[in-house]
């Protein structure tokens, strides 16, 4: 794989992938509203924990860098923490809307639209992670 011209900062990369996450997103939402599917909407609701998590990484990061202070002797380092905090809750909180959308689907079943669209724009969010997973890498 060809070297990319990356950013030399974690900041810069953070920014990079809240642009990702927010193509996925957009993505996501575009297969589910393209074929009704409540698996699609799940997907592209778990993918506002990417966009939260990557805004909450580059606040994070941005706090993390500061030097140490007259209250932070040991500096600004524990910010990582508070937003792997935060994300870790999102993601139960999202389990419970995934959870209530799963059953209204199974209680009140609606006729799917064509599926196609649906699975190729999802497919092609899949491709974009899978770029800037290797691209992480």
């Amino acid at each position: 794989m060809p070297d990319l011209p990356l950013p030399k900062n974690n900041k810069g990369i953070a920014v990079l992938g809240l642009l990702v996450s927010f193509l996925a997103l957009g993505l996501k939402y575009a297969a589910y509203a393209a074929s009704g599917s409540v698996a699609l909407y799940a997907d592209a609701v778990e993918t506002i924990i990417n966009v939260v998590a990557a805004a909450g990484g580059l606040w994070a990061l941005s706090i993390a860098e500061r030097p140490a202070d007259h209250n932070h002797t040991y500096g600004h380092y524990k910010a990582e923490y508070l937003s792997a905090v935060a994300e870790g809750t999102m993601v139960v909180v999202t389990a419970f809307i995934i959870g209530r959308e799963a059953v209204e689907g199974w209680l009140h079943p609606m006729p799917l639209l064509p599926p196609w669209r649906g699975l190729a724009l999802n497919a092609c969010a899949t491709l974009l992670n899978l770029g800037w997973g290797m691209v992480m890498l």
